[in-house]
């Protein structure tokens, strides 16, 4: 991008950043929706077709074992607590 771009797009960025966070949302919805999608849902899907294969193909080889979420939940409530405590 050129530096005239750029300078183009702080003037164009100072006057949107008058409008309400909410008219600033719509704007960046209708941005984002206004750029093509670089994968298609196809291609997508098959990218997490082949993860999950990967992921259940190393549960089986025992590669991996699950965590139940119990366990999980009570290592984070840990972890968050000692951050708290040093915190203070």
């Amino acid at each position: 991008m050129s530096e005239t771009q750029t300078a183009e797009l702080d003037t164009v960025l100072r006057e949107l950043m008058k409008f309400t966070p909410e008219q600033r949302m719509e704007l960046a919805e209708r941005l984002l929706d206004s750029i093509p999608p670089i994968h298609s849902d196809r291609e997508v899907e098959q990218a997490w077709n082949e993860e999950i294969s990967r992921r259940v193909q190393e549960l089986d080889e025992g590669k991996v074992k699950l965590i139940p979420a119990e366990e999980v939940h009570a290592r984070i409530e840990s972890m968050l607590k000692k951050l708290k405590q040093s915190a203070e």
